[in-house]
């Protein structure tokens, strides 16, 4: 267990009326985010603080407010890394490689990240990727729906990150490792790969699509005949998200157990000289069901391959 003083070190427990608004609150603060547990015990009370937890959970009180809030943050080696981006995504930090530096320990880094406290956001979020345990960057690749407009192209960049609106991460396991090689310097991952694929239907929203977040789109991938005389194939896709996919041929890259996960990928990629393909992350879609997942397996149309990615 962990011994915490959620009202400041040395300090009675209080949570008085309006005390999560303040950004030096233990719940708002970059650095405390790795001090949560499963087991914690609450430091500093005192026969005037309120009891915690309370009876019921309720936002109706301050004191409820908190306790709702800290049920639902995660603990170390949270099972998918959007779980720990955004509860630090709102958080606040003097210096912002504070918010980064606050991920290395709950995410399980190896080894932990240099602080470096005059190097850009940026440059601490790319180092901190690059020692991530592989699954969490496979959380990355495979649920980002967009390429990264920062030093990578496969990983959304930290501005990304800040701004925009994350996937969910819970009750979502990808487990899918992608792996870093410090010379190349590219990211691996061996998946299954179906190239000469038409993606339709994401180009545009719907007319009849609902405003509520979160809804998803249905569209299709069409994979082309691979003999003479043979028809293409078509199987139903849907994306969680609404980034628009324009109609064309792409190569899709998903695991080599499960096909539940896809990434769209251009589809011209570079062959290197040591053996992968160099591929540039459009978005990333899903299957319309398991039912999908199978039917394509069973086409023999996409094979295991290296790939790698910038």
């Amino acid at each position: 267990p962990i011994v915490c003083y959620y009202s400041g070190l040395g300090r009675p427990f209080t949570v008085e009326e309006g005390a999560l608004s303040s950004e030096r609150h233990w719940i708002n603060r970059a650095w405390t985010l790795q001090e949560n547990r499963e087991q914690s015990i609450v430091a500093g009370v005192t026969d005037y603080s309120p009891p915690f937890p309370p009876e019921e959970l309720s936002d109706d009180t301050e004191v409820g407010r908190f306790a709702l809030q800290l049920a639902t943050l995660p603990w170390e080696h949270p099972t998918n890394i959007f779980l720990a981006l955004r509860a630090m995504q709102k958080r606040s930090s003097v210096n912002p490689v504070d918010k980064i530096a606050g991920l290395a320990y709950i995410l399980q880094c190896n080894p932990l990240p240099v602080y470096k406290i005059d190097e850009t956001a940026e440059e601490a979020w790319t180092r901190l990727v690059e020692n991530l345990p592989d699954r969490y960057r496979g959380d990355l690749l495979f649920l980002y729906p967009t390429p990264g407009d920062g030093m990578l192209n496969w990983a959304p960049s930290w501005r990304q990150i800040l701004e925009n609106e994350l996937p969910k991460g819970a009750g979502v396991y990808v487990s899918q490792e992608v792996t870093y090689n410090r010379e190349g310097p590219y990211y691996r991952y061996r998946g299954y790969v179906i190239q000469k694929c038409w993606i339709r239907g994401f180009h545009e929203v719907p007319k009849a699509a609902s405003a509520k977040r979160g809804s998803k789109r249905v569209g299709q991938m069409v994979i082309e005949p691979d003999t003479p005389g043979s028809k293409p194939i078509s199987f139903e896709m849907i994306a969680s998200h609404g980034v628009l996919i324009p109609e064309g041929r792409y190569m899709l890259i998903s695991g080599t157990g499960y096909l539940e996960f896809w990434v769209v990928a251009k589809d011209k990629p570079k062959v290197l000289a040591g053996g992968g393909l160099l591929v540039e992350k459009v978005s990333v879609l899903e299957p319309g069901s398991r039912a999908v997942e199978g039917a394509i397996k069973k086409t023999n149309r996409g094979r295991k391959m290296l790939v790698l990615f910038h």
